[in-house]
């Protein structure tokens, strides 16, 4: 899983919808994940470090059914495919406050990203562990909520330039370095921090209610 601006989401095992380094791929992706943090940065926050904001964020107390933030800023891709698709919070009251909305962008990003799972796994509950790079990826909060949502251990390697690292794989592979793309995988990837998942209800209860109100959205956007 890459989280940047948006995130891309890969299977490995097979069958795949393509093979890569000998193994089957299915892969997918969400149209914004940082770009939302981004978004909710300069809206709420201008000027602020996004890695701030979400030291801050993370100790707001989140309701049940709300803030929930849809974050189809820009459409959505997988899996909803739905580029006339737009962003909403869901669930807003008085008391609510600029740190339970950040926080709500922050979990809308690991709820799209479950939804595309589930979709790509019919239910995700195979999911034995994820690793994930990119810009997001190096805040523990942010790989903490997502292997509490997901139910899983969340990697994230040392190397945190995943293209470069993968291109030395494939080079690796083919002018006969290592045997093969597993054997690439092994010998050149280190995990340098791993998210173990406990359980959190509430946090299921607001993923509940995320899918909820995402439905009702699809079905008005249509």
């Amino acid at each position: 899983m890459s989280v940047g601006t948006s995130a891309s989401i890969s299977i490995v095992g097979d069958p795949g919808s393509f093979t890569l380094l000998g193994r089957g791929r299915t892969s997918a992706s969400t149209q914004t994940a940082g770009q939302a943090l981004e978004w909710a940065r300069d809206l709420l926050a201008s000027g602020a470090d996004i890695a701030a904001l979400i030291d801050t964020a993370q100790h707001a107390a989140m309701d049940d059914d709300g803030p929930i933030f849809l974050p189809y800023l820009a459409g959505e891709r997988a899996p909803l495919n739905q580029p006339d698709l737009r962003a909403a919070f869901a669930g807003l009251a008085l008391h609510h406050c600029r740190d339970q909305l950040l926080r709500a962008v922050i979990e809308s990003v690991a709820f799209s990203t479950r939804h595309v799972l589930e979709e790509l796994t019919a239910g995700a509950a195979g999911i034995t562990r994820v690793r994930t790079v990119g810009a997001l990826t190096g805040n523990p909060f942010w790989r903490t909520t997502l292997a509490n949502l997901l139910g899983c251990e969340v990697e994230m390697p040392e190397c945190g330039e995943a293209v470069t690292l993968g291109a030395a794989m494939l080079a690796a592979v083919a002018i006969g370095t290592v045997a093969d793309g597993a054997a690439a995988a092994r010998d050149l990837t280190r995990i340098g921090n791993c998210a173990r998942p406990v359980d959190d209800p509430p946090l299921q209860r607001r993923y509940t209610a995320y899918r909820r109100h995402q439905r009702k959205l699809s079905e008005q956007t249509t």
